[in-house]
């Protein structure tokens, strides 16, 4: 792993990375780097950055940023990145679900998958959620992901 805060953002641009942000949240992902004039014609604001998913974080957001590898025994399967997007609703979880990168697809199905098996509650957003999760078993996905996306969706189906 390497620690670093003063160097260039850029060095991290497709890594998986852990980040430590500005109150301690710890979130992993794989990231693109976002220079200072990208950010500000897309965001507003004059500052380099790094993007997980639909997640930016500024360079003064950033407390420390690792490089890890993203098959480590020692990552967790899902992490706050994947409650974050749960709690941005539907929409956040439609970001993770089709994101370019299967790290993401598969943590957000196992935070998903936590839920259900501790809250047994069935509303209608999760009938969406279902036909999201079908949606990912016909896209050019890996098989691997497909078949615990289906898994879920039945289970979901089944409350």
């Amino acid at each position: 792993m390497e620690n670093n805060t003063r160097t260039e953002l850029k060095h991290f641009d497709g890594k998986c990375v852990r980040i430590i942000d500005s109150f301690g949240e710890v979130l992993e992902g794989f990231c693109c780097y976002n220079n200072e004039e990208y950010n500000e014609h897309e965001y507003g604001w004059y500052e380099d950055g790094v993007k997980i998913v639909y997640f930016l974080f500024y360079r003064s957001e950033i407390k420390e940023i690792f490089q890890i590898d993203p098959e480590s025994s020692n990552l967790a399967a899902w992490g706050r990145l994947e409650e974050l997007a749960a709690e941005d609703g539907l929409d956040g979880i439609e970001e993770m679900l089709f994101s370019e990168e299967p790290f993401h697809v598969r943590r957000m199905i196992r935070y998903l998958n936590s839920i259900f098996d501790s809250t047994g509650k069935c509303t209608d957003n999760d009938k969406k959620l279902v036909k999201m999760l079908e949606d990912l078993t016909a896209s050019d996905i890996d098989d691997d992901i497909k078949r615990e996306a289906a898994k879920l969706a039945s289970h979901i189906e089944k409350i």
